[in-house]
Order: structure tokens, then sequence, then C-alpha cells
């Protein structure tokens, strides 16, 4: 594939995956098709660079800012306090972030300690967005834009349309790429997907069609992302994904995070485990009991949280990510 860029004179670039749900792959992107999409003209925004240059969002907002000859604030520092300052001192418009810093900003409450105003648009991605965190960054921002964003490492940020400002579903296919769904997981056929792997088996089909592993449900002509098919749970032959359960979970007042993974058990080979950052005002005690009651009637049984188990804080990765654990 090198040599293929190389024999056509044309500029490669080399990304690693996160490795959030396996280890990381080396993908080999041509430069020049990537770039391809950033020729129609944009608008002309302050934005902050929060994705780092590691990151096809990192790459993707430096291009979007150049070709539109616009501003771009970098930091090194991306503490919530640290953006939030920046925002307000540098009238900062575009926060392009994921929803775990977004909740972590909520959380922290440095949204009320600074002038956040100047935020026309708030992008997100990277992972599922909850519905319970999508309506408190609305009731937050009444008069800023929350804009889902879609893409991979190997695909780009691909454009999409939201069905509204408190949805989480998406409409996607343009002139530049299609999609289709099979078996419930999501395939682009892209022009500027990459070349392919050079560490790992190539992800696309035989008709060129990229797999990306991501679940995906879809209602008339949008998709709703679940996340990637490698966070199933299997239960006793049972498939659960984690989504569908902190969707539910969020849903109650006292709970500020929530992350569901799996732990090995010798009957079920699998059982599901809920990890709860809570309120103050609430023992671990109660609250284990209100969850098991919520769940009851909004979760099938082989969902229900086994185990429920407490975190004093937002766990996140580098990439301000969901920090995940294990999964079976």
């Amino acid at each position: 594939m090198i040599d293929e860029l190389k024999n056509i004179e044309e500029p490669g670039l080399v990304l690693f995956t996160s490795g959030t749900t396996s280890e990381p792959k080396a993908v080999l992107h041509n430069f020049k098709s990537l770039q391809s999409k950033f020729n129609k003209p944009g608008k002309d925004l302050i934005t902050l660079a929060f994705m780092y240059l590691d990151h096809i969002g990192g790459i993707d907002t430096v291009l979007y800012t150049i070709y539109n000859n616009s501003s771009l604030v970098l930091t090194f520092d991306r503490s919530v306090d640290q953006i939030c300052k920046l925002i307000e001192e540098l009238r900062i418009e575009v926060l392009p972030t994921t929803p775990s810093f977004l909740k972590l900003m909520i959380f922290s409450e440095a949204y009320k300690k600074y002038d956040l105003s100047s935020l026309k648009n708030i992008t997100y991605g990277t992972e599922p967005m909850s519905l319970t965190l999508l309506s408190r960054l609305n009731e937050i921002f009444p008069d800023t834009r929350i804009i889902q964003k879609f893409g991979t490492t190997e695909t780009g940020a691909l454009n999409i349309k939201s069905e509204s400002n408190d949805s989480n579903w998406i409409k996607m296919g343009d002139d530049n790429y299609k999609v289709r769904v099979n078996d419930g997981l999501l395939e682009i056929k892209s022009n500027t997907s990459m070349l392919g792997y050079l560490n790992y088996p190539s992800p696309f089909t035989s008709d060129g069609w990229l797999m990306t592993k991501d679940q995906v449900e879809v209602k008339n002509d949008y998709y709703r992302i679940k996340g990637r098919s490698t966070r199933m749970i299997n239960v006793g032959g049972e498939k659960v994904n984690p989504v569908d359960v902190e969707e539910v979970i969020e849903q109650l007042d006292f709970v500020i995070d929530v992350n569901v993974f799996s732990e090995s058990n010798n009957i079920l080979g699998n059982i599901v485990i809920a990890e709860l950052v809570i309120d103050d005002n609430i023992n671990k005690s109660e609250a284990k009991k209100r969850v098991k009651e919520f769940c009851k009637d909004k979760l099938e049984a082989f969902q229900i949280p086994v185990k429920i188990k407490f975190n004093n804080e937002i766990s996140v990765n580098s990439s301000f990510k969901k920090s995940l654990k294990n999964q079976g």
C-alpha cells in the first residue's frame, strides 16, 4: 500500500486507532483524498483544538480551520476549568469534544464559573451520547447548537445531519459516501476511506465496504449509533449491549455517571456489572435498591446488572472517552 502511494506520488498519513476496545491498528490514508472534502467552503469560526493531532478528529479540525482561513486555539491543558477559561477569554465559538468531557463539565459545574456565551456550536462524537445528557446540555446551552459528528479513524469525519438538537438519530450518506447495515452493523463506502491497515487484516468486504463494527438502529432514513459490537456482553447466550443498560440507569436523577461491563461467571459465561458515580445525597445501599427496581420493567432480566459497584469520579482515558472496563 505504501509503494502504491509512492508510485502515484501522493502523500500518505498514518494514524493509530485509540485501542479502546482492542489493540491499536495502524491506519494508512491517502492524504490527498482525505483533504478533498474540505474544498467546499465552510464557516469562519474560532475553534478549539480539543482532540489531539494524533486523532482523526484533531486532523479534521485543523484541516477545516486551514481551508476556511479561520482561527484555531491550541492548549496542552485540557482540564475542564482550563477549557472553560479559554472559551471565556478568547471567545471561542466551536467546542469539538466528547460526551464524557461534557459530562465532566456538568458534574464539576465549571460551566457556571465562566462566560461561555460565545459558543455557537458544541460538536460531539467518538462515543455514544445519552438522551439524558443531551437534554441537560440543551437546557444549559439553549442558544448553542449541539451537533453530533460521526466518523472513524478509517474514514475521517463524515457529513451527517441530526434529526434535531435534542436527538441522537442522524441521517447519513451523500455524494462522498454511502452506508448500509448488515446484520445490525454499519458498513461504509467512502471516497475518504483508508487504503488499509498496516498491521491488521483488511476490514473491507469483497465489494469494497468498510465493516465498522458499529452497532446501529435504523428508523426510516435515520440511524442511531449504539457503540462497538466488541462491547457486547454474552449472558447465557443472550446478547446485552451496555449502552442499552447505561441509557436506562442514567435516567435516575441521582446517577451522575454509569459504566456497564461484564464479569466472568462459571454458569452464565458472563454477568452484567454496573459501576456508578452517584450524588452525595444518597447512600450506596439505597442507590443499589433503586437501580434494581427501576430496571425491572425497562430491561429484560438478563440485562439487569447482577452487581452494582461505585466510583468517586467519572473515569475517562487520555482521549476523554469513557474508560471501558473489561468486556467479556
